[in-house]
């Protein structure tokens, strides 16, 4: 819950939607010990209670179970079960390729069920022997009541019929710069505008320090363009929101994605979205809703070395097409505008609280 993570994002929206449905979740927080704890919650984090039968939705990849499982007492310090508590342990599990490692295979006996965020992820859970039941229940995502600040983009904006056209990429390094791809947004931005100072391309990262070949590969690419910024710092909620408010156009040239969480986001403001039309994305939106770059199938290759292994694909985008798909709605405003209100409704429909909480609520009533 401390987490600025997907991950992070992903509990919070939970204990929202379970709220929206009319339950009552008890939150509690085990960020420390896993990732650094960057994001300060309005969320009463509590203790798990200690009965013998609950609940629990288990916001941790598969790779982190048995220590969260130990960290909330559900098991022992030498990882037997504590059989005095007889829990069902739900693993909200996220995951981005078509194939799962062994290590996740392996933790399918500590869980009672999956959750994970997609049709494309659930898909390749069933796909794994010994898979328990599996469910795709969407990350709820809602915009903050209060009003957003006129502006976060470094440097002065201009405004008026002459202002630029403001694209954004974002990006985290824990989470593979070569899977989020903002390399191939750059490019594209770059093949389509070149130096042109009436569009602007803002790259927004996290965790920059200490993958430093993710940092090279953005340098390199950036080179000495005068109308890219990189931002590469932790954002509160409002700073995160205030930025996609604030831009005209995300652009995620993803290679694969498990749901896609900044889509959504600016997707449920009304923002133009232009993503690779491959992976989790497609859960909540199709060409009505968003721009769809095509793409083709190629060998995983990660420098950074998060992803891998012998048989795992991804998607490669067309980055010439991103970059026609992106020169079109720089100038076509009504183009902007119409994708923009189908997909703040789509994302309302599939992703908002009330609906996720909905989904939630039927399948906790169904055992």
């Amino acid at each position: 819950f401390r987490s600025a993570s997907g991950i992070g994002e992903a509990a919070r929206g939970t204990y929202r939607s379970l709220r929206a449905a009319g339950l009552s979740p008890i939150a509690v927080d085990i960020t420390e010990g896993l990732t650094p704890a960057d994001y300060q919650t309005d969320i009463l984090l509590e203790r798990i209670e200690s009965k013998e039968a609950g609940t629990l939705i288990l916001h941790v990849n598969a790779p982190e179970t048995l220590h969260a499982l130990e960290a909330i007492g559900l098991i022992s310090k030498d990882r037997r079960a504590n059989k005095r508590r007889q829990w069902r342990v739900i693993g909200y599990w996220a995951w981005e390729l078509t194939t799962l490692p062994k290590l996740w295979r392996r933790r399918f006996r500590c869980v009672s069920e999956i959750w994970t965020l997609s049709d494309f992820t659930a898909e390749a859970f069933r796909a794994a022997k010994g898979a328990p039941a599996v469910s795709a229940i969407p990350i709820a995502v809602e915009p903050p009541p209060q009003a957003f600040a006129s502006s976060i983009l470094p440097g002065p904006r201009p405004t008026g019929p002459n202002k630029p056209t403001v694209f954004l990429t974002m990006a985290d390094a824990n989470s593979s710069i070569a899977r989020k791809n903002p390399v191939a947004a750059i490019k594209a931005f770059r093949t389509a505008f070149e130096d042109a100072s009436e569009h602007r391309l803002i790259v927004k990262t996290r965790n920059l320090a200490g993958n430093e070949v993710a940092a090279q590969l953005l340098r390199e690419a950036i080179g000495d363009a005068p109308n890219i910024s990189l931002i590469d710092a932790p954002y509160t909620e409002e700073e995160r929101w205030s930025l996609l408010a604030t831009a005209d156009v995300l652009i995620s040239l993803h290679r694969a994605e498990g749901f896609g969480l900044p889509c959504a986001e600016a997707m449920s403001l009304g923002k133009t979205v232009i993503a690779t039309g491959y992976s989790g994305n497609l859960f909540f939106m199709d060409e009505t809703c968003a721009a769809l770059v095509p793409y083709q199938l190629v060998p995983v290759e990660d420098p950074t070395r998060i992803y891998g292994g012998e048989g795992q694909q991804w998607a490669e985008p067309d980055i010439g097409a991103a970059a026609d798909i992106m020169r079109r709605l720089a100038i076509d405003e009504k183009a902007r505008e119409a994708l923009g209100a189908a997909a703040k409704t789509r994302i309302a429909e599939l992703c908002s609280p009330v609906a996720v909480g909905a989904r939630m609520a039927r399948l906790l009533k169904a055992v």
